[in-house]
């Protein structure tokens, strides 16, 4: 069963950017869920599919591995040695190619 790596909401913060994110749902060597290149993660609420073939995403509904997602509120953060990422990043990370990025859809 792939992993989905969901945040949480933090009532001290509303951090929201303009980007929009894209691309196809994936799954990485390291088992975690991606879109396009970057380590996926989705909104409070959002859940992988109990047979593991895709995820039913907070706000905007099911989504398969495969099936291409665009225009989704979100923000992108550099993934480097030197500084903490998200809870769960590390564990997320491709052994073959590790990811520079991960993306963080915004909730509706």
């Amino acid at each position: 069963m792939p992993t989905l790596l969901t945040w949480s909401k933090n009532p001290t913060s509303d951090f929201r950017t303009d980007a929009l994110a894209g691309g196809v749902l994936g799954v990485n060597d390291a088992g975690c869920f991606t879109l396009h290149t970057e380590i996926l993660m989705a909104p409070p609420g959002s859940a992988a599919l109990p047979d593991g073939t895709g995820v039913e995403m907070a706000g905007y509904g099911i989504v398969h591995i495969g099936e291409e997602i665009r225009n989704l509120p979100a923000a992108y953060w550099d993934i480097t040695p030197d500084e903490p990422s998200a809870p769960g990043i590390a564990e997320c990370l491709s052994a073959s190619a590790p990811e520079k990025e991960y993306v963080v859809i915004w909730d509706r």
